[in-house]
């Protein structure tokens, strides 16, 4: 099976972090890593980090709908399409890997496997405040998230099979909605 690691590039503020977030990916991971680019700043950023035979990044370029704010927010969402991998895992450039990744690998076709934001739960002032924004769309969804306590997702470090439902739009269709 094809394995791989992406990473998504927007504009050359996260450069430097996400070079050192490969740099610390590569002491646990020998496979694949793929960079996607947006823009300009970020392909030029790209090829150099490309450029370091030690971190063995392959970078594609693409063109998501461009917004003024909250672009990486709109963008993330089409990388489980794109990918050239069939599971692959996701990562934000300002994430340090301290260990393997075993256990994130999908263990079937359709799974997707989310990581929870430290401690933070549904019922913490922030990440209530962010679901009550989702009410008028996903009433169901938003009133059983804040009536429940749940751990916080963590959408910076997520994996999925190219089979799962995350790959088929539906994350990308929901991020375009537009919550009070």
């Amino acid at each position: 099976m094809n394995r791989g690691i992406v990473y998504m590039l927007i504009g050359s503020r996260h450069a430097v972090v996400t070079t050192v977030s490969i740099t610390s990916l590569r002491k646990w991971w020998d496979g694949p890593v793929v960079l996607f680019c947006r823009d300009e700043d970020s392909q030029c950023y790209g090829k150099f980090i490309a450029e370091d035979s030690r971190l063995g990044v392959e970078v594609i370029n693409f063109s998501p709908t461009i917004q003024k704010r909250h672009t990486g927010y709109a963008a993330k969402p089409l990388i489980p399409q794109l990918s050239p991998f069939e599971q692959t895992i996701q990562i934000d450039g300002d994430t340090i890997v301290v260990g393997k990744l075993d256990e994130l690998w999908p263990q079937n076709d359709k799974e997707v496997v989310l990581t929870k934001f430290g401690d933070w739960t549904t019922k913490g002032r922030i990440i209530r405040n962010r679901v009550s924004k989702w009410l008028e769309v996903a009433k169901k969804e938003a009133e059983n998230s804040l009536n429940n306590e749940y751990p916080a997702l963590n959408t910076g470090v997520l994996s999925y099979n190219k089979m799962s439902e995350l790959t088929a739009v539906k994350w990308a269709e929901m991020v375009s909605r537009k919550p009070t």
